[in-house]
Formats: structure tokens, sequence, C-alpha cells
């Protein structure tokens, strides 16, 4: 017999299935009809959020540069609405935005300490 990895609840379910509705409605795709978390205010609003301001305006973290985990924090802070880091990135995509890989943050710099680190390579 061959095994088909998934738990026995699982098969049965398949099997129910296929002699309910044949091949077709078996291979059907899943559609979750659970409503939006977030309505399309909140949307537009998050949009201008992420556009025009920094996590730093929200208080709840010290850092310059939206990340998933971060918009995660702050929807839960201003509309309690929770959310998954994925639901977060498809959210982005509906609303014509895409998100980029994190990389340091050196607008918090020390000006003065970074001048005198491009002078000392420039001497070396």
């Amino acid at each position: 017999m061959a095994t088909v990895g998934c738990g026995e609840q699982t098969l049965l379910r398949w099997i129910d299935m296929y002699l309910e509705k044949g091949l077709s409605g078996l291979v059907k795709p899943i559609s979750h009809q659970s409503p939006q978390r977030l309505n399309e205010e909140q949307k537009q609003q998050l949009k201008k959020m992420l556009l025009e301001q920094k996590p730093t305006d929200y208080g709840l973290v010290d850092r310059y540069i939206w990340t998933g985990k971060i918009i995660v924090e702050v929807i839960k802070a201003k509309w309690d609405v929770e959310l998954k880091d994925s639901r977060i990135y498809e959210i982005l995509s509906e609303l014509g935005l895409s998100h980029q890989k994190s990389h340091r943050d050196y607008e918090n710099g020390d000006q003065k300490v970074q001048k005198e680190f491009v002078d000392t390579v420039k001497k070396n």
C-alpha cells in the first residue's frame, strides 16, 4: 500500500469528497469565504502611512524601515486587527506596493563619526 503522507482524517475527507463530487470536486481549489479584516478605507490609510510615515511615528518601534512584523504591530495597535506577515505582503500587492528586504538604516548614524571614518579611509 502506498503512503500519501497525510493523516487518516484528511484521507477520509478526500475519499468522501471524491465519492460525492468526483474528481472535479476533489481538485477544486479551496476558497475561504471569510471577510476581509481591513476594509478599503483602512487599506488606503495603511498605504498612506507606509508611503509618508516611518514606524517610529507610531512609537512602537525604534526602526525607520517598515517590515512585515512592524506593519502587523501597527495594524494591531491602530485598528485592533491581527494579521499574519504573509497577509501583509498580499495587502501590499493589492495596494500596488512591493516589499523589499530591509537593509541597515544609515539615517540614524552620527554624521561627524561617519565623516571622520571616510576621511580616515581616504588617508589610507
